[in-house]
């Protein structure tokens, strides 16, 4: 009798133990909560949070009066001071609109600001999942393929250290496990939701994840950010020409827009716009430097975490003082030398623990034209060769030389692109790197190709590459934001100065206007 209990109880043993992992795999049809990592700024980070006087702090709440009057004092002043009048009224203005989002000397928030967050899933949210040109519309396409309640969305204080960001999310997911009855959540790491992810993989580990897929991100940094911090600003022309009709016409404008500004640029008009912006930039910048962007930006631990290592130190010894600021040099020099310079030893470390682990880069999109970029490929804000872990780009409206050979081997396999602007062999990881054509930064539309594809990425069964989904090759494009995807099989052919001119002359003529009927 004694014999048959003790059967009884070991076998009840055994069925608990069993319990767990027939939970883990059987939750939700098998499904892995997917945890997605915000980037900057889809979600407002704001002041008085959940009250009456609750008021955005970045982006910035902006009333017309609070620029105009300052606008026109500024450009009173133009007139008899030039650029330096019209900085001295706008300059404090900017601080004043600009203000609530500084940080202390340390590198904490200099005012009670907070972000959004969401700690239940999106089934609790339905307002997070938009149908928008941005994250929410990735959230809302990820809700339809597995369901509103194994999605979560992971928002966070963008200004402050990764370290602490990384600690945040690392409780986040212990509670999304904890809640599932799980053991691994999925990750999709959104532009500087990149940063934030390598800091959690270096102090927490990656037992918790099951794949991770880095979107526009800033794995290897932004070169605007070093180039921003180091002071190197100023608006190019060609850059300039590419990024306003890019970012600011519609399908049925761009090309219009392109003409008129091929157009100025041939008057030689564009030159002289850039020539004038240039010279009030460089009068603006002392003001600028002194007024906005030490008093505001420089002790925000998030911005220094994605400047590039070639960057870092000069801009660290010029701009921060080693006694006032101790603490928050203590706090950059962590993510910059144990995360950001050792990024690939990290992923690679992910991938021998069993992470799937995918990059995507977005390329052909002019960046913006505040600093020397006209030669960069971007997704119109991360460059591509930063996002994509270092895959070379050809300047950006040219190809590469003819006769080009790819800089690595990669074991016989070809990572130039069909379009002859890219070799990713140079990139971290060849054959983890998807490229796609003239979709912008974090452009998730709902209901896109982009999004199914990123998805089929995330949810893949094996780690993927380039080569298990001929659906899916290395480099893709797109002719309309993502709504659509296709392979790049050929080298596409340049709109000429008279392609451009001959499309806003039928434009023009399409238009049914009195004064133009003769």
């Amino acid at each position: 009798m004694k014999k048959a209990f003790s059967t009884v109880i070991a076998l009840v043993f055994l069925l608990l133990s069993v319990v767990p992992a027939t939970a883990v795999q059987s939750n939700a049809n098998g499904q892995v909560p997917f945890v997605l990592v915000s980037g900057m700024g889809y979600k407002p980070l704001v002041t008085n949070i959940g009250t009456d006087s609750q008021q955005s702090v970045f982006p910035p709440a902006i009333n017309a009066e609070d620029l105009i009057l300052p606008i026109a004092k500024g450009l009173f002043s133009a007139v008899s001071a030039g650029w330096l009048g019209f900085g001295n009224h706008l300059l404090p203005a900017a601080y004043d609109i600009l203000q609530y989002a500084a940080c202390d000397d340390n590198g904490d928030s200099a005012y009670e600001v907070l972000p959004y967050t969401y700690p239940k899933s999106m089934a609790h949210y339905p307002e997070v999942a938009g149908a928008g040109s941005s994250e929410g519309g990735l959230i809302h396409s990820a809700c339809d393929k597995i369901g509103a309640d194994m999605v979560y969305y992971f928002n966070y204080d963008w200004r402050l250290s990764p370290m602490v960001n990384a600690a945040n999310l690392d409780a986040y997911i212990n509670n999304v496990k904890l809640e599932k009855n799980c053991e691994k959540v999925d990750l999709a790491a959104l532009s500087m939701g990149g940063i934030v992810t390598l800091t959690y993989f270096q102090m927490f580990g990656t037992a918790s994840v099951k794949s991770c897929v880095l979107i526009c991100s800033t794995y290897s940094g932004v070169q605007l950010a070093s180039d921003a911090l180091s002071l190197r600003l100023g608006i190019d022309k060609e850059d300039m020409l590419n990024y306003l009709p890019q970012n600011f016409g519609t399908a049925q404008t761009k090309t219009a827009m392109k003409a008129a500004f091929k157009l100025l640029d041939l008057l030689g008009i564009a030159d002289g716009l850039v020539d004038f912006a240039n010279a009030g930039l460089a009068a603006l910048l002392d003001g600028f430097t002194e007024e906005i962007m030490k008093e505001i930006f420089l002790t925000m631990p998030g911005l220094w975490a994605v400047v590039r290592q070639e960057d870092y130190e000069t801009a660290k010894t010029s701009l921060l003082d080693p006694q006032k600021h101790a603490k928050l040099i203590e706090r950059i020099d962590y993510v910059q030398y144990n995360v950001h310079q050792k990024r690939k030893e990290i992923i690679q470390s992910a991938m021998a623990d069993g992470v799937k682990v995918a990059f995507v880069a977005n390329y052909n999109l002019a960046p913006a034209p505040v600093y020397a970029s006209s030669s960069f490929h971007s997704d119109t804000l991360i460059e591509t060769a930063r996002a994509s872990g270092g895959a070379t780009c050809a300047p950006l409206g040219t190809t590469l030389p003819a006769g080009y050979v790819q800089q690595n081997a990669c074991a016989g396999h070809n990572h130039i692109s069909p379009d002859n602007i890219i070799d990713a062999s140079t990139a971290d990881f060849p054959d983890q790197v998807w490229l796609v054509k003239n979709v912008g930064h974090v452009r998730c539309h709902y209901g896109s190709a982009y999004n199914e594809f990123l998805l089929w990425l995330q949810h893949s069964p094996e780690q993927p590459t380039v080569f298990t989904n001929p659906g899916y090759p290395q480099f893709l494009g797109s002719d309309n934001d993502g709504m659509t995807l296709y392979p790049i099989e050929r080298i596409e052919q340049s709109a000429t100065v008279f392609d451009y001119l001959l499309s806003l002359i039928k434009m023009i003529t399409a238009i049914n206007l009195p004064f133009l009927k003769f």
